[in-house]
């Protein structure tokens, strides 16, 4: 008769505001969590996670909108992108620099959920996070708030992306890079 075997959890991080992390198989997870505690009651400092996301301030450009001065719905994807990719930089690499070593990111998955509008010469912050990593898929969260009200989130949504070669063919993400990705 086998015996049971249990999951392998390798390690746990609490992340406030977002979630706990779990290393397991090898994949990165974010379980999802509302509070600002560390899973024994008590309220974690700001600064041990707030390294983990990356804020980019962009302002609403006329012609990012509709005729009623609303952000196109499109452009949110585009803010993302402006996101993560800052979010590389501030980790360590710049994107051009994983191309020049004939590799890419190619988005598999995009989700946006609209929460709010953003309208016509409006600063938003494009808050992202890394929400999951191993070898060859990445995932990325985002949420778009009001500058004026962070409290007030406009949409939210997450990118994955997988590592291939430049014939198109899945890859390993280099070390180094996924180093810098998960700090």
């Amino acid at each position: 008769m086998r015996k049971p075997q249990k999951p392998k959890v390798l390690h746990l991080l609490i992340e406030p505001g977002f979630g706990i992390w779990e290393l397991k198989f090898g994949f990165w997870m974010l379980h999802s969590v509302s509070n600002m505690e560390d899973g024994h009651g008590h309220v974690m400092d700001e600064g041990a996670w707030m390294k983990d996301i990356v804020d980019v301030d962009i302002r609403v450009r006329y012609a990012e909108t509709d005729q009623m001065g609303v952000a196109y719905y499109a452009n949110y994807l585009v803010w993302f992108e402006v996101g993560r990719s800052e979010f590389c930089r501030k980790r360590g690499f710049r994107y051009v620099d994983l191309e020049a070593l004939g590799y890419k990111l190619v988005v598999i998955d995009a989700h946006c959920r609209y929460r709010s509008s953003a309208r016509y010469d409006e600063t938003v912050i494009v808050r992202t996070r890394l929400k999951g990593a191993n070898k060859r898929l990445i995932t990325f969260g985002y949420q778009i708030l009001r500058k004026d009200q962070e409290e007030d989130v406009i949409a939210e949504g997450e990118t994955q992306h997988i590592c291939v070669n430049s014939n198109g063919k899945t890859k390993s993400l280099p070390e180094k890079f996924l180093v810098c990705l998960t700090g």
